[in-house]
């Protein structure tokens, strides 16, 4: 039987300091920001409109596409991370819906007048209103600290 050499630990106490505080620095944002994500989809699976069901009328709203969550891949969003694109956009009141091809698309437009379309068929949509008051939130940790809005109740 061979004899394993004995593992002699590292003379860079400062290497490892260092790398285990930025490991744990990572996993805590990691953390808050899963954390954030999590809250965002149960607040979208209790509140959200489903837009191949519904449309808003003309105020602006809050739309999420959860990329590539229709039903044939759904589960999968089970086993890797979910990918939501957020906008606060305005219906412009132009949709395609031909269910023999599959095409079931909306066009929406952000504040800046830019006109994107989104197809249904392929991501899962959502719109949840825009809420009627705001709080002002002082929000630092990496980078520049910055002062941001949030609702003073849940959407």
């Amino acid at each position: 039987m061979k004899k394993i050499k004995e593992v002699v630990m590292c003379d860079y106490p400062e290497f490892l300091e260092e790398g285990k505080f930025s490991t744990l620095t990572a996993l805590r944002e990691v953390s808050a920001a899963l954390t954030v994500q999590s809250q965002l989809l149960s607040e979208l699976a209790e509140h959200g409109h489903y837009v191949p069901e519904t449309l808003p009328s003309d105020q602006q709203v809050i739309l999420l596409v959860i990329k590539l969550a229709y039903c044939g891949v759904s589960k999968e969003l089970l086993h890797r991370p979910v990918s939501i694109d957020v906008h606060k956009v305005s219906y412009t009141g132009f949709s395609v819906r031909d269910w023999d091809s599959g095409n079931i698309i909306d066009s929406w437009q952000t504040e800046d007048g830019d006109v994107f379309d989104v197809n249904c068929a392929e991501d899962a949509v959502f719109w949840l209103p825009l809420p009627e008051h705001w709080q002002t939130v002082i929000w630092q940790g990496w980078g520049f600290p910055f002062a941001a809005l949030r609702p003073d109740v849940p959407v």
